[in-house]
């Protein structure tokens, strides 16, 4: 496509706001591919350049799971301070976040709550339906149909 987009530049009488609309790209991309062609001579896409190197190493990873493990449920801001007092660097909460990712250590709350199988919730649950059963549920303006549907005892 870069190709072709420079080709079509380089016709004669072409303008680059003709091979934009052309190509379905923007006056932008037309111009930097150009003035690529030019200072470089080529129109390959610059090559990806990787960010600043990771402040942990794998004795900071090490200290970093001990935090985790310690505070499973602090904050990423006590998690850094944490890391700081146990004698590693100083870290952003968006640089632990990265690095409890890359280590698995995942933060999400889990989709399924354990507590929903206990028998106390599930009797409670029982208990809620059969309540609910003889409702008249005409009256009400709005009904959460699904979670009914979901807490009725027989499937439909």
């Amino acid at each position: 496509m870069r190709e072709r987009v420079a080709s079509a530049c380089a016709e004669p009488g072409a303008k680059i706001y003709q091979v934009a609309v052309r190509f379905a790209v923007s006056l932008a991309f037309a111009n930097k591919l150009l003035c690529r062609q030019r200072a470089s001579g080529t129109v390959a896409a610059l090559l990806r350049r990787p960010g600043p190197a990771s402040l942990l190493d794998a004795a900071g990873d090490q200290r970093l799971l001990a935090c985790l493990a310690a505070q499973p449920d602090a904050t990423l801001a006590k998690i850094s301070l944490a890391l700081l007092a146990a004698g590693g660097p100083l870290l952003s909460r968006m640089a632990v976040w990265r690095a409890t990712e890359r280590l698995g250590w995942g933060r999400k709350k889990s989709v399924h709550a354990t507590e929903c199988d206990t028998e106390r919730v599930v009797a409670l649950r029982r208990l809620f339906v059969e309540a609910v059963q003889g409702a008249d549920f005409t009256r009400f303006v709005f009904v959460d149909e699904m979670r009914l549907k979901h807490l009725d005892p027989v499937p439909t």
